[in-house]
């Protein structure tokens, strides 16, 4: 049987009741693996079984399945929809507890794509930057990001949550998400825009807030590129700063080690003056 067009999970789930309730084993499906498009704004092609007598019948699976499988289906593979169904068989076929199996490779390839998937949204919420731009006589905030995997609709809440009092617009290669304040579109991926190429006032206060941050004497390359991949920062402003930040560390440092003690006082002021920065940032993103 070819199944043909899943893009989500919710498309995924739909179509595994289906194959479970006529009882076809993972090793009778074929899942197309042609990558498909993140969004697809014609219906998919889904070759579906017929109804079954037990169609009605309730399939009990654990919610931890349900949630791994929800970030899994986000990953950019199209091998994690059979990778998914066969778990999903095993579950329900004699294997109840396989994913405490830690070391079992079909568990440790599902934990896999969960946890990247989970990565990576942490970083898109982490290194969206908006450029402020006029649309129809409006102010509109847009922002160019590149995923590793398929999640602007997984994250796009996080963002009307966060800009609730915006006008925005994530683009991506993959899917868009725009937002005029009142309801949320997820629309077809685009190249990148060259309007987000140029520089505007929010780079001055991104590059102000993270040289005010950098803490010279706690400087780790090595962590620090993990936190904040390589692959970023050509869309980060501040990113333009950090050879030089990280150059001039040794210097820097002992140049604070030189310094007498603080005065208390001293860092208190210190610390005010960067929630003020911190707190116009902010602004800058709401107004």
């Amino acid at each position: 049987m070819n199944i043909d067009g899943i893009q989500n999970f919710q498309q995924w789930r739909t179509q595994a009741r289906q194959l479970l309730q006529q009882h076809i084993p993972p090793t009778d499906v074929h899942w197309s693996d042609a990558q498909q498009a993140q969004l697809n704004f014609a219906s998919p092609t889904v070759t579906t079984a017929s109804p079954s007598p037990n169609s009605d019948k309730r399939i009990q699976v654990p919610s931890h399945f349900i949630k791994l499988a929800k970030a899994a289906a986000c990953y950019r593979d199209d091998s994690r929809w059979p990778l998914m169904y066969r778990l999903l068989w095993r579950l329900t076929h004699g294997e109840p507890h396989v994913l405490q199996l830690v070391t079992d490779p079909e568990v440790k390839r599902l934990r896999h794509m969960g946890q990247a998937v989970r990565r990576d949204i942490h970083k898109m919420h982490a290194f969206v930057r908006f450029k402020k731009q006029r649309v129809a006589g409006e102010d509109w905030y847009v922002a160019w990001f590149e995923p590793s995997h398929l999640i602007v609709p997984d994250s796009a809440d996080f963002f009307v949550r966060r800009f609730n009092t915006m006008n925005w617009s994530i683009l991506t290669p993959d899917a868009c998400a725009h937002w005029n304040q009142h309801k949320l579109r997820i629309t077809a991926g685009t190249d990148k825009p060259l309007e987000t190429h140029q520089s505007d006032d929010m780079d001055d206060y991104w590059q102000q807030y993270y040289t005010h941050i950098f803490n010279p004497s706690r400087l780790k390359i090595q962590a620090m590129q993990s936190e904040m991949p390589k692959k970023y920062w050509h869309n980060l402003p501040e990113a333009s700063l950090i050879n030089e930040l990280s150059q001039a560390s040794g210097k820097r440092t002992q140049a604070m080690l030189a310094q007498p003690a603080n005065d208390p006082n001293r860092l208190r002021n210190k610390s005010a003056k960067l929630r003020d920065q911190q707190d116009k940032l902010r602004q800058k993103h709401l107004t």
